[in-house]
């Protein structure tokens, strides 16, 4: 089974983390707020401090933000490679509607 980062734990994020852990995989979780982990973390989710540990060792990462802060935040330590040593295959970002349309479209 994978291990599989998830940033961002709002219903979205905890559904497929969810999911994930009833198949079977690791996962990862990050948020803002530190306590929506908390359910997650009794299903068997490993919380994590900050995105760049969330994401450190797996093999796949969910950006599941709603909002320009949190996307923001998250990109800016991409662009200071904080995330350097993480084997990211794929990053899937998922975005609030108004953020996508100023971001130009889903």
């Amino acid at each position: 089974m994978a291990t599989i980062a998830i940033l961002g734990t709002g219903l979205l994020g905890s559904g497929m983390a969810e999911n994930l852990l009833a198949k079977g995989h690791t996962v990862r979780v990050w948020n803002r707020t530190a306590s929506k982990c908390d359910p997650l973390q009794r299903l068997g989710a490993i919380v994590c401090d900050d995105p760049a540990s969330c994401v450190r060792g797996a093999s796949r990462a969910h950006l599941v933000l709603t909002s320009d802060d949190a996307v923001d935040a998250v990109e800016e330590l991409r662009a200071e490679k904080l995330f350097r040593g993480a084997d990211i295959g794929i990053v899937a970002r998922c975005l609030g509607g108004l953020e996508a349309e100023r971001r130009g479209g889903f």
